[in-house]
């Protein structure tokens, strides 16, 4: 973790697919960290590199961490409370290099999605609980309808400078309808 968050750092990379056994090669930007490995954009979508087949997408034959060009971040923390997911995806839209953190509790009474046989994902949903890790707002495109009950999420923006964030629309509240009378009873 030694200058994380200071400089965009790549990963040289030769793999091998841990659910395919597909040989893979790139040169792809480093995330973060996770389980004692590392957490890549492999073709625009998140994958995470180590040598635990349990954890990990990809298993490294070479691998050569670069350090790039200075890295500014920007975090925001956003209460969610009552939010969807398809509202912070909306209000995040467009920006590059975002990426989503935190835990969101949901009503149980809605059943998850089937996980599909990757090993690290950047949402995850069980139970009454979603996880953001590294996620970015397309990531939440299955889940948008999810509302949280209570949680927080942290954006981060990385960039040259600190401005993404403060023009984002993430201080509105929703907006709260009344039924009218005729429906009360039923709801």
């Amino acid at each position: 973790r030694v200058g994380a968050g200071t400089h965009w750092y790549r990963l040289d990379l030769a793999a091998i697919d841990n659910l395919t056994l597909e040989h893979v090669r790139c040169e792809c930007p480093v995330l973060g960290a996770w389980k004692d490995g590392l957490i890549v954009d492999f073709n625009g979508e998140s994958r995470a590199v180590g040598k635990n087949a349990l954890h990990h997408n990809l298993y490294p034959k070479t691998a050569v961490l670069e350090a790039g060009a200075p890295l500014a971040i920007q975090t925001r923390r956003v209460d969610m409370k009552a939010r969807s997911l398809g509202w912070l995806m909306d209000a995040l839209q467009g920006h590059p290099h975002l990426y989503l953190m935190g835990e969101l509790w949901i009503d149980a009474g809605k059943q998850p999605l089937v996980e599909d046989l990757e090993r690290y994902h950047p949402v995850t949903w069980s139970g009454d609980q979603v996880r953001l890790h590294y996620a970015r707002p397309a990531d939440l495109a299955a889940y948008r309808r999810l509302v949280a009950i209570r949680g927080e999420i942290v954006i981060q923006a990385w960039g040259e400078s600190g401005a993404v964030l403060a023009s984002l629309p993430l201080e509105a509240r929703p907006v709260k309808m009344e039924l009218p009378r005729g429906l009360r009873g039923l709801f």
